[in-house]
Protein backbone atom coordinates (compact mmCIF):
# COMPACT_ATOMS: atom_id res chain seq x y z
CA UNK A 1 0.00 0.00 0.00
CA UNK A 2 2.63 2.34 0.73
CA UNK A 3 4.49 1.64 -2.17
CA UNK A 4 1.68 2.08 -4.68
CA UNK A 5 0.69 5.44 -2.63
CA UNK A 6 4.79 6.61 -3.33
CA UNK A 7 4.67 5.16 -6.89
CA UNK A 8 1.29 7.10 -7.49
CA UNK A 9 3.05 10.13 -6.35
CA UNK A 10 5.85 9.78 -8.48
CA UNK A 11 4.08 9.75 -11.27
CA UNK A 12 1.63 12.46 -10.27
CA UNK A 13 5.02 14.78 -9.93
CA UNK A 14 6.45 13.60 -13.34
CA UNK A 15 3.07 14.43 -15.20
CA UNK A 16 3.03 17.66 -13.79
CA UNK A 17 6.55 18.54 -14.25
CA UNK A 18 5.93 17.57 -18.13
CA UNK A 19 3.14 19.39 -17.90
CA UNK A 20 5.47 22.70 -16.84
CA UNK A 21 8.06 21.70 -19.29
CA UNK A 22 5.54 21.92 -22.41
CA UNK A 23 4.28 24.97 -21.11
CA UNK A 24 7.77 26.44 -21.20
CA UNK A 25 8.33 24.74 -24.35
CA UNK A 26 5.21 26.42 -25.70
CA UNK A 27 5.67 29.82 -24.33
CA UNK A 28 9.59 29.54 -26.18
CA UNK A 29 8.26 28.62 -29.56
CA UNK A 30 5.34 31.53 -29.41
CA UNK A 31 8.45 33.99 -28.49
CA UNK A 32 10.46 32.44 -31.58
CA UNK A 33 7.46 32.74 -33.75
CA UNK A 34 7.14 36.56 -32.98
CA UNK A 35 11.08 37.12 -34.00
CA UNK A 36 10.68 35.38 -36.96
CA UNK A 37 7.91 37.07 -37.93
CA UNK A 38 9.94 40.68 -37.04
CA UNK A 39 12.47 39.52 -38.77
CA UNK A 40 10.46 38.61 -41.92
CA UNK A 41 9.22 42.16 -41.68
CA UNK A 42 12.55 43.67 -41.62
CA UNK A 43 13.84 41.90 -44.37
CA UNK A 44 10.93 42.81 -46.41
CA UNK A 45 11.18 46.52 -45.83
CA UNK A 46 14.96 45.90 -46.59
CA UNK A 47 14.31 44.56 -49.99
CA UNK A 48 11.69 47.35 -50.22
CA UNK A 49 14.50 50.01 -49.88
CA UNK A 50 17.12 48.29 -51.99
CA UNK A 51 14.54 47.95 -54.99
CA UNK A 52 13.26 51.03 -54.50
CA UNK A 53 16.86 52.71 -54.25
CA UNK A 54 18.65 50.49 -57.29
Amino acid sequence: MKKQAIQDLNDYIREQTTQEILKEILFIMSQMNETIKRIEKALNEHTDFVKGGF
